[in-house]
């Protein structure tokens, strides 16, 4: 799938990069980052959230800011979507004004962030993402990094295992870092034997922070063995 037509502008970064010649000149040589816009709520394609996603770079900003009053809603109808850099940062119009949708029926998350550093989501919300498998982990979202979320509602996901089930919104390998945002009504669901559920809102291995936000009505239950709740 082409991205060549994605709206994209590059900015500088605050902070210069001094490049010397001969260690006597440096010249400033300013970094920099793009913003890819979003510019329609369709599950793929150009100007899709999927499509930006798959088409920014180390450290870039996907911004879906512009959405406000053309579309509220994006439902992922061909699955997850897979952020594979380090760094990445989702920007939306509001909490209220763009929601992202899962598609629980055919048992898809809707962010899968498979880079070691930072996913950071601002203003926007998440819901009915479904995972399901032996070991569940991860319902809105599964990062082998850290999670920044900023004015982000997650809602109404759901992982479901045999035998693990962990983060029914998120989850993280890193550290889950919370503020002015919502998490509520999740659940990590254990079905099996001798199984274990963990985290209905959040399971962080590695740090959980929050800061003026709301948690709350999230779950962690099975039929049978061993289960837990951890902190949220």
């Amino acid at each position: 799938m082409s991205t060549a037509a994605v709206p994209r502008i590059r900015v500088s970064r605050h902070q210069p990069l001094a490049v010397c010649i001969g260690g006597v000149l440096c010249l400033a040589s300013p970094l920099a980052l793009a913003i890819t816009f979003v510019t329609n709520c369709n599950d793929a394609g150009i100007g899709s959230l999927r499509a930006a996603v798959a088409g920014a770079l180390e450290g870039d900003t996907v911004d879906a800011s512009g959405l406000a009053g053309v579309c509220s809603t994006i439902t992922l109808t061909t699955g997850d979507i897979v952020v594979n850099k380090n760094d990445l940062t989702i920007k939306g119009p509001g909490m209220t004004s763009l929601s992202i949708f899962g598609t629980s029926n055919n048992g898809h998350r809707i962010l899968t962030h498979t880079g070691t550093g930072t996913l950071t989501l601002e203003s926007l919300t998440l819901s009915k993402g479904y995972q399901i498998s032996d070991s569940a982990f991860g319902g809105c979202v599964y990062s082998k990094g850290n999670v920044l979320l900023d004015h982000v509602g997650a809602y109404a996901c759901e992982t479901s295992g045999t035998q693990y089930s962990e983060g029914g919104a998120i989850f993280t390998q890193g550290s889950t870092s919370v503020s002015y945002s919502v998490i509520a009504v999740n659940t990590a669901y254990a079905g099996g034997p001798n199984c274990e559920s963990i985290g209905g809102g959040v399971y962080a291995r590695n740090g959980f922070s929050a800061i003026y936000s709301t948690i709350s009505g999230n779950s962690s239950r099975g039929v049978s063995g061993r289960f837990a709740l951890a902190g949220c």
